[in-house]
């Protein structure tokens, strides 16, 4: 298992960026000092590139960012900033195709999460020098197990790409470029980071949702209504590490409490579902065993 510290990514970094510019179509207005904002109202922040809800009606000159929890709260990304937000609900999105490149500092892992498009491509330069390249198609590799399936069935989407195997250059450039033979590209998180070990993944893993809907019973029509909301994913696995490195993973663990991070469950990349960019619910290490110590852990994506 691995987890990668993301690099918070900030306007200096981002050399390009072929996203709508701020405000995008749908932004909401930027915030004015002089405007009486009612509840719930939106608006957006081109000084830290967040969107705001207002909390309370009568909401006049409160700086969202500096009023956060009283008068305002965050509520992800603008559509050009939003794949940096670390929120699995918020994409950026535009007309393909979407190349961003970065100067994420020391890195050696990029990951790309709730993409849709058809090819992705990662470039890493050393001023001008190609140091790195992959060409990822975007095609999921789920067996075909029925001729109805192989003549009918819609080729499904490959959403989540991570690599691990990034040259590590204070300097270096990354370039991201998402593309589709046609229409638009979206990318929900893009995160640079570095990768760090937390053991191996035995079997036994739990995956599942957290599902926001809202189900209720409607005596006077007789039918039950469904209202379809947000949810987000859940990872519950046990890793095995070595006794003589206990130390350092309740360090890095306590490190990141309350941390958007980027989960790796499966180093071999055999499980897409085994990815997700979240926080940890809880953890325990058992010490029973004299040369080795086992991690439980669980997980919720942000959304």
């Amino acid at each position: 298992m691995q987890v990668i510290l993301p690099v918070a990514v900030t306007d200096s970094m981002v050399t390009f960026n072929s996203a709508p510019a701020e405000p995008a179509a749908d932004d909401p207005a930027a915030w004015n000092s002089g405007t009486t904002y009612a509840a719930g109202a939106l608006v957006h922040r081109t000084t830290t590139h967040r969107r705001y809800r207002s909390l309370l009606a009568s909401n006049i000159n409160n700086i969202p960012e500096n009023t956060r929890g009283v008068w305002w709260e965050e509520v992800g990304g603008t559509t050009r900033w939003a794949m940096f937000d670390q929120l699995a609900s918020s994409k950026t999105t535009r007309t393909t195709p979407l190349d961003v490149t970065v100067t994420p500092g020391l890195i050696n892992a990029v990951a790309c999460l709730g993409m849709t498009g058809g090819t992705l491509t990662i470039t890493v330069r050393n001023g001008v020098t190609v140091i790195y390249s992959k060409v990822l198609p975007l095609v999921d590799g789920t067996p075909v197990t029925t001729w109805w399936e192989y003549f009918f069935a819609s080729i499904d989407q490959k959403t989540d790409v991570v690599l691990t195997d990034i040259p590590t250059l204070g300097t270096s450039t990354v370039q991201v470029e998402l593309t589709a033979t046609a229409g638009t590209v979206s990318m929900g998180s893009l995160v640079f980071g570095s990768a760090r070990e937390l053991g191996v993944t035995l079997s036994g893993v739990e995956i599942g949702i957290n599902d926001y809907s809202r189900k209720e019973f409607d005596p006077a029509l007789g039918i039950t209504l469904l209202e379809q909301r947000a949810f987000s994913s859940r990872l519950s696995l046990k890793t095995i590490v070595p006794n003589g490195a206990v130390d350092g993973m309740v360090a890095l663990l306590k490190s990141i409490r309350a941390r958007p991070v980027v989960w790796i469950g499966d180093e071999k990349g055999r499980f897409q579902s085994l990815v997700l960019l979240g926080f940890v619910r809880d953890w325990a290490k058992n010490l029973d065993l004299p040369d080795r110590t086992y991690l439980s852990i669980r997980v919720e994506e942000m959304t």
